[in-house]
């Protein structure tokens, strides 16, 4: 007697049997018994088959796993050293720049003698276009130090309360030029005085107020700076400009992205960049809610660190 054997539903051989001592009539359930081990062939190829192709496939991901992690070091390393050599570079043009805002800002004070209207004109073009490049420079610097892992946080007793009056005390000028209402409501239950860095707090807040005035051309800019919980205080800047599309809310916060329609007004698309990995330091969040030709609003959320809370962590410790 003779059966087939089917692997994967596919015909794959025969398996034949014989009663070698004479002729014999094979009854139905030797029929059945054969014909379920012809099947039992049959799955136990199929098993190897398949142990075979997961075998090979296991076999060609740890390869691509291997070469994968190979890959993802040789990229880490070399953009290691690209940050080290921007943050480098950058610091070495900070250096002749800083002498041409500083030699230009001489003349114009008449260090060097009285200047003509139109040499006035040009040294005051100079200095423009020479703080404006070093705004870019340091923008460059700091994503390249928060790359290379060299960015420090001061870690000091400020008043916030003083923070944000310099702040509106330096852009209101910006917006008042352009017509626009700015205003600061101020939560008087924060604390008089928290821990954090003064200096990169004003960066960040800056930066927001300062695209929120380049992206509007009337209505209002306002700042609300507010108690959150217990534990952390709040900041939202609120403007009735541009607007940006829902689709670039989700990379504006990338590196060298801007928005399409604000293209147009410069900049080198670092600046959200650095806010969010600023505020990511300091163990806030930040995040945006915008509307094409509404406006948009940012908020920040950062931990509120006092001496009171420092001291208590030390003292658990």
């Amino acid at each position: 007697m003779v059966l087939p054997i089917f692997v994967n539903d596919e015909w794959w051989g025969f398996i034949g049997f014989d009663e070698c001592t004479g002729e014999r009539v094979w009854q139905p359930l030797e029929i059945d018994a054969l014909r379920t081990a012809a099947n039992n062939i049959g799955a136990t190829i199929q098993r190897q088959e398949a142990d075979i192709v997961v075998q090979s496939q296991n076999e060609t991901l740890i390869k691509a796993n291997r070469e994968l992690a190979i890959s993802r070091r040789q990229a880490e390393a070399a953009n290691k050293l690209k940050s080290q050599f921007l943050a480098t570079m950058s610091h070495e043009l900070r250096t002749p720049l800083n002498a041409v805002i500083g030699y230009s800002q001489l003349q114009l004070a008449g260090m060097a003698g009285q200047l003509s209207d139109e040499q006035k004109t040009f040294q005051e073009r100079i200095l423009i276009n020479a703080q404006h490049l070093l705004q870019l420079i340091n923008e460059v610097l700091d994503i390249s130090k928060i790359e290379a892992g060299r960015m420090d946080l001061s870690q000091k007793a400020i008043s916030l309360r003083g923070v944000f009056d310099e702040i509106i005390a330096q852009n209101r000028v910006l917006a008042e030029n352009k017509g626009l209402t700015f205003t600061l409501t101020y939560d008087e239950r924060l604390p008089e005085s928290i821990i954090g860095d003064r200096g990169r707090i004003k960066q960040i807040i800056i930066n927001l107020i300062s695209n929120a005035i380049k992206f509007t051309d009337k209505g209002e800019v306002k700042i609300e700076v507010v108690l959150y919980n217990k534990d952390a205080w709040r900041v939202v800047v609120t403007d009735s400009g541009i607007g940006i599309s829902s689709h670039e809310q989700e990379t504006i916060f990338d590196e060298f992205r801007q928005a399409e329609n604000g293209l147009e007004r410069g900049g080198t698309g670092l600046g959200l960049a650095i806010v969010r990995k600023l505020i990511a330091m300091m163990g806030g969040t930040i995040r945006v809610n915008s509307e094409l030709g509404v406006g948009s609003t940012f908020t920040i959320t950062l931990p509120i660190i006092t001496e009171e809370n420092i001291n208590k962590v030390l003292l658990e410790e």
